[in-house]
């Protein structure tokens, strides 16, 4: 799980300190989805709302040009692996989450 800590100082380095924290601030989606497949949580309807909504929050912020109508403007590709590293620290965030309660519950 120490990638996603490195996918975290690299995002942070490659994109604007405010966009890369609002980026990550989707690691509640990704625990939910892999303790879903994981460990059999069930998701309700407001549960997969609020995830449909974050992600769209997200796209929003990687693409801002979309609120306006526009196409989503070429980024640069420093930009774009920042959004992809901090999606990416996301992700492993969530895994450590997860991994550290099947731990707690099958290790006794």
């Amino acid at each position: 799980m120490e990638q996603g800590i490195s996918f975290g100082y690299l995002g942070v380095s490659l994109l604007p300190l405010a966009e890369s924290q609002v980026l990550g601030q989707i690691v509640p989606i990704f625990a939910a989805s892999y303790a879903w497949v994981l460990l059999g949580e069930h998701w309700h309807c407001t549960d997969f709302v609020g995830a449909l909504a974050a992600i769209l929050g997200v796209i929003l912020i990687a693409y801002p040009a979309l609120l306006s109508g526009g196409l989503p403007s070429s980024r640069s590709t420093s930009h774009l692996l920042g959004i992809g590293c901090c999606i990416c620290s996301a992700a492993c965030a969530g895994a450590a989450y997860v991994f550290v309660r099947l731990l707690g519950t099958s290790v006794k």
